[in-house]
């Protein structure tokens, strides 16, 4: 069987732009894109390393397939499984970019003086629903998506894996090693209201770069931050940017965040400095000059490390739930 796969994967790769790797682990096989997109690179890295550590439980012949659908001849020689990689804006409201022919969803729009549900949006639906399973990054977005029947057929296909990606490292705020003062990393600057943002910090004199280049080790650039500055991209895609968010708390960095909605969800909310985005430049320069204080108040406190140990044992319990369920499946069905 290991080396049909070889094979097969040799003669795909002759044809595929995005090229594909393989691992053999117990009796099982995951094959997965030799090069994740660099955008979710690391989540994608983390999701891989979860299965990884999975498979050899399920103790049965079969092939799994990350963010890949299994080509047919794979069928032929072992069960295969699909699993998909969600990691967008589900919560958008009416009129936002990509959202026409969206269904209401479960969540309603806070700041809405009557009540108007954000609209369930998955962009990506119709191949997503191609796959046997989903993992999602976003405890708002599975709330926005359930109860929308349209997607009843996904419930059972869902994982929630949180973007624990780093190793837990919050022990020094050490200004003299976390050399950038203020950042924020916007792939697109000139987006109208990061744009008008960042102007107005030139203006005020308050110092912050945005690191748009920086896609590989995004951990090294988090251990020499003191703050990261979260802002949406637009009026109306409203999912908080865990994947930014998340991995930067863990690395020891001060998150001050635009308010957003449902953030309680996220289950660390409060570990994260919120504002307007009028408020944010004032909060932005009251918390530079008052770093160590606020790290300290942050970081140095046993609620905060207890909630991020229990986010990474939440995600190997969904893992070790998954893979005994596959094994089940696999074992009456041989």
């Amino acid at each position: 069987m290991k080396l049909v796969i070889a094979i097969l994967i040799f003669f795909l790769n002759l044809f595929r732009k995005k090229k594909l790797s393989y691992q053999y682990i117990g009796k099982t096989y995951l094959v997965y894109e030799s090069k994740f997109d660099k955008d979710i690179f690391d989540y994608c890295s983390y999701i891989r390393g979860g299965l990884l550590k999975e498979l050899p439980n399920i103790g049965q012949r079969s092939i799994f397939f990350l963010r890949v659908n299994p080509p047919t001849p794979f069928h032929l020689i072992a069960h295969c499984y699909s699993i998909f990689v969600q990691v967008e804006h589900v919560l958008v409201k009416p009129g936002g970019r990509d959202s026409e022919g969206f269904e209401a969803g479960a969540l309603l729009i806070p700041s809405a003086t009557i009540a108007i549900p954000y609209l369930a949006r998955l962009s990506n639906y119709e191949r997503l629903k191609k796959f046997d399973f989903i993992v999602e990054y976003s405890r708002i977005n599975l709330a926005n998506i359930q109860g929308v029947e349209k997607f009843y057929d996904l419930q059972d296909r869902l994982l929630y894996i949180s973007p624990t990606l780093y190793k837990l490292s919050c022990t020094s705020s050490d200004a003299r090693r976390r050399n950038f003062i203020a950042i924020t990393n916007f792939g697109n600057s000139e987006e109208p209201r990061r744009k008008i943002f960042l102007e107005a910090m030139r203006a005020k004199k308050i110092p912050i770069q945005n690191i748009q280049t920086w896609y590989e080790d995004i951990e090294e650039l988090y251990a020499r931050t003191r703050i990261l500055v979260n802002i949406r991209q637009t009026d109306y895609h409203d999912t908080l940017e865990e994947l930014r968010i998340l991995p930067a708390l863990r690395s020891g960095v001060i998150v001050i965040s635009e308010l957003a909605p449902y953030k309680e969800l996220t289950r660390y909310s409060e570990f994260i400095i919120w504002g307007t985005l009028d408020e944010l430049p004032e909060i932005i320069r009251n918390v530079q000059d008052n770093y160590g204080a606020t790290w300290n108040s942050i970081f140095k406190t046993s609620k905060f490390t207890r909630r991020m140990n229990r986010l990474e044992q939440r995600n190997e319990l969904t893992w070790k739930r998954w893979s005994k369920k596959m094994h089940l499946n696999l074992t009456s069905s041989s």
